[in-house]
């Protein structure tokens, strides 16, 4: 948009050009004649231009965290220059080593560390709002620790997926967060819970069943078998590695499911392993049908007994995959994860 200046410029410029072209030639002293025109920013034409930062309202797109403050109000004074009197800065941070106290501002972006304890040698994925973001490799004596770095000031659900050395995986660990500006946020003591396999799934009365798994050195393991509510223990070796044979002599022939829970110097325990399940009796040779969930018919993803954002977040990784290592997760058994599933979940969401 041009303002009023500029077309008074323009037609100086034009009645200049107008009265050579008429003038008698003796009258033009000069064989060429150069006419330069400067565009002169005006302010207050609601047009930013030139060495003006702002205009009115238009601020040009910046705001109080883009021009180096924490938050705040961005506004616009009469001389089209930042009004930056309701934006907040940073806390000045007194710099170590003497010599005076000496200012500087935190950087802009912040970072989140997730340190924790898992399997020796495991891969993690770590997700954000259920999509990979990151993957690591946990040390040979079973820690991690992994940063993420140049997130923005919000709230955040970042969770874990760890892998073990036989390709076996865990539930997704959650935890929601909110960050600040050149905020470090820690999330220490994770324990990531068991992974768990069986064989066979089918078994006659009287014979062994096959649990392994791994978890944290030096963990005991509680296995948990329903319907009959059995509790088995057995432990982690110096690799993080645990089995356990059950002697199904004493069981019923009927379908049961087993899952796992890591316990740690009797403070600290893991949630719950995914369930597997597994069938005692004559051979069948047709597909077993699954338990019915436990609790919330199968949208309470990680058996905590509520259906939230961390359920949510479960769902979103598997979201549009067409192989899915947990058939539970597939709420409605349909063979994929979808909106359908998702309807589910609302239908049983807890908060």
């Amino acid at each position: 948009m041009i303002s009023w200046f500029q077309n008074f410029i323009i037609s100086l410029v034009i009645l200049g050009i107008a009265l050579i072209l008429i003038l008698p030639p003796e009258k033009v002293q000069a064989d060429t004649v150069t006419v330069l025109i400067q565009v002169m920013s005006v302010c207050g034409d609601s047009v930013i231009e030139g060495d003006e930062q702002c205009e009115g309202i238009d601020l040009n797109g910046q705001t109080c965290q883009s021009i180096g403050y924490q938050s705040g109000d961005l506004a616009c004074l009469g001389n089209c220059t930042f009004d930056t009197s309701g934006c907040v800065p940073f806390p000045s941070v007194t710099s170590p080593g003497g010599g005076g106290s000496h200012g500087y501002t935190p950087p802009l972006s912040a970072k989140v560390i997730l340190r924790g304890r898992a399997y020796p040698d495991a891969t993690l994925n770590i997700l954000k709002y259920g999509q990979v973001i990151a993957i690591s490799k946990v040390d040979s004596f079973g820690f991690f620790k992994e940063e993420i770095a140049d997130i923005f000031e919000g709230t955040y659900i970042f969770g874990i997926l760890a892998e073990d050395r036989e390709g076996r995986k865990s539930v997704v660990v959650t935890f929601p967060i909110s960050v600040l500006w050149g905020m470090t946020a820690v999330i220490d003591n994770i324990f990531i819970p068991p992974t768990i396999s069986l064989s066979p799934i089918q078994a006659e009365k009287g014979e062994e069943i096959d649990i392994s798994g791994e978890a944290f050195p030096g963990s005991d393991i509680q296995l948990f078998i329903s319907p009959q509510n059995l509790i088995k223990e057995t432990k982690t070796n110096s690799q993080g590695q645990w089995t356990y044979k059950l002697d199904t002599a004493l069981l019923e022939e009927e379908s049961y499911q087993v899952k796992a829970k890591a316990f740690f110097d009797e403070r600290e325990e893991t949630s719950f392993s995914q369930p597997f399940s597994f069938y005692i009796g004559p051979y069948v040779p047709l597909p077993l049908e699954p338990l019915p969930p436990a609790v919330c018919q199968g949208a309470d993803l990680n058996f905590d007994d509520k259906v939230n954002l961390v359920d949510f977040s479960i769902l979103l990784f598997w979201w549009g995959q067409e192989k899915i290592d947990y058939p539970y997760i597939d709420i409605n058994r349909d063979g994929k994860i979808d909106i359908i599933d998702f309807s589910i979940m609302m239908y049983w969401w807890t908060g």
